[in-house]
């Protein structure tokens, strides 16, 4: 009778542990990353619920278990694979034996991608201009037969946006995040399987200035920051096909300049847009650069700037003049996406992002009308960020030059959308000058910019205070 309940107590253990497995599995603290460089990634993973204690776990690598190893730990297991490879992509899952030596289930795979390895494994060249004000890079290519794997390795000494026939990689924005530009840029891997197609294929880059080219003169000196020298590209396709070939489209002299839209653009002063009248020198052969001076190439580790969240404006109104403010019911960082229609072809929209304005919702006056030092009139405010603003960069696109936190939109005289590439803002207010015609709230959307770290706790309360 005892030898009966040991046996059924035995199999009601093993039936407790069915369908219980381990969970939140990471890969250098990210969920399936693409595009680490590191040569032992830390795997970590979390235990099921109604297990006190890990007393011993077995990985499963590549498909290859690794045998049991008695160990507690759960955080930072260091791979113990095969080798890994530039681009290389790996799986692994995990089971685990708890206090009284029960074994789980295995968890859900996970996987990751290799960045970069070696810096040998870099055969693309920098692309630039040196005296360009936009810059846009083009580069055409004819597949050789059905692609198993694709992988694109991107940066820029500035910002890029990074489109693959005609639709943009990625949802990232203001990309890659700024660093110490002289001591390392970090560069972003993106998995393009299924993405090109047969015959001819176009990938084009949009390179902006970002934080490393601020031309600005403001009191902050980033223009005279020691790394400062003109934008650049940087971008790496590695093509592995159905028959075992391989082939890599790097950033080189086969490129050739493209359009771009951004006409002008600065981390401060905003940009000048304009989708319509290519570039003159379109199609022309681009020019390799050097490289950042003293710049190491880094795997991006954290989680990306994107747009987070949209919001609907709390009013537009229109004010006496004839141009629009529109209000949005808190402050944010990031800017605008506007539907622009029913404009005439090359008039001028401007776009001002304002913190503060005036109690009749009129914008406050930019000091350098009244200098910094003297009195606004009666009942007006002044947007006193402007004194910090010497010598707006942009005079040379457009008479009137660019001014703190301002787009300009030439207009095509068609139906598009306005939306920033390389500059964000921090605004409550969005003056909107050179409209003609209504703006209504559908055609105003805010676009809330932030480092996408995934949420980890809420709290609510009936407090109003809190």
């Amino acid at each position: 009778m005892r030898r009966t309940l040991e046996v059924a107590w035995t199999i009601c253990l093993a039936i407790a542990l069915t369908g219980c497995e381990p969970y939140g599995l990471t890969t250098e603290y990210r969920t399936d990353p693409v595009g680490i460089d590191c040569v032992a990634p830390r795997l970590s993973w979390k235990l099921p619920d109604g297990i006190a204690r890990q007393t011993a776990y077995e990985l499963e690598l590549d498909g290859a278990a690794q045998g049991r190893i008695e160990s507690a730990e759960t955080l930072n297991r260091p791979w113990t694979g095969g080798k890994l490879e530039t681009g290389s992509r790996h799986a692994w899952r995990v089971r685990i034996w708890d206090e009284n030596d029960r074994v789980t289930d295995w968890s859900e795979p996970a996987s990751f991608t290799m960045g970069v390895m070696r810096e040998a494994d870099w055969k693309a060249e920098w692309l630039g201009r040196p005296k360009a004000p936009a810059q846009a890079f083009e580069r055409r290519f004819v597949l050789k037969g059905p692609v198993r794997r694709a992988t694109l390795f991107i940066t820029a000494a500035g910002f890029y946006e990074a489109w693959l026939n005609g639709r943009r990689i990625g949802d990232k924005v203001l990309d890659p995040s700024p660093t110490q530009f002289d001591k390392r840029i970090l560069y972003s891997t993106y998995l393009l399987d299924g993405d090109l197609q047969e015959g001819e294929n176009v990938l084009r880059v949009l390179v902006g200035h970002g934080w490393y080219d601020v031309r600005a003169q403001a009191d902050w000196n980033f223009n005279r920051a020691p790394w400062r020298d003109f934008p650049r590209m940087l971008a790496q396709l590695e093509l592995e096909y159905e028959d075992g070939g391989c082939e890599t489209i790097t950033s080189d002299q086969e490129w050739t300049v493209a359009s771009s839209p951004v006409l002008h653009d600065d981390i401060r002063e905003g940009e000048i847009v304009r989708s319509h009248d290519a570039c003159p020198d379109a199609g022309s052969g681009a020019k390799t650069a050097p490289a950042p001076a003293g710049a190491r190439l880094v795997a991006e580790a954290h989680p990306a700037t994107k747009v987070i969240a949209e919001m609907r404006p709390e009013k537009v109104v229109r004010l006496g003049d004839g141009s629009w403010m529109v209000c949005f019911p808190v402050n944010l960082a990031g800017w605008i996406r506007l539907r622009v229609s029913g404009q005439e072809r090359d008039s001028v929209v401007a776009v001002r992002y304002d913190e503060r304005v005036n109690d009749d919702l009129t914008p406050a006056l930019p000091t350098w009308l009244y200098g910094r030092r003297v009195t606004p009139p009666p009942g007006k405010d002044v947007r006193k960020i402007d004194a910090h603003m010497h010598f707006p960069s942009s005079h040379h696109v457009l008479p009137d030059g660019g001014a703190f936190q301002t787009d300009r939109i030439i207009c095509s005289g068609e139906d598009e959308t306005y939306e920033p590439r390389f500059t964000y803002n921090g605004f409550r207010y969005v003056w909107i000058s050179g409209w003609k015609g209504e703006l209504r709230p559908e055609d105003v959307t805010g676009c809330v910019v932030a480092t996408s770290f995934a949420r980890t706790v809420r709290f609510e309360s009936s407090d109003p205070v809190l």
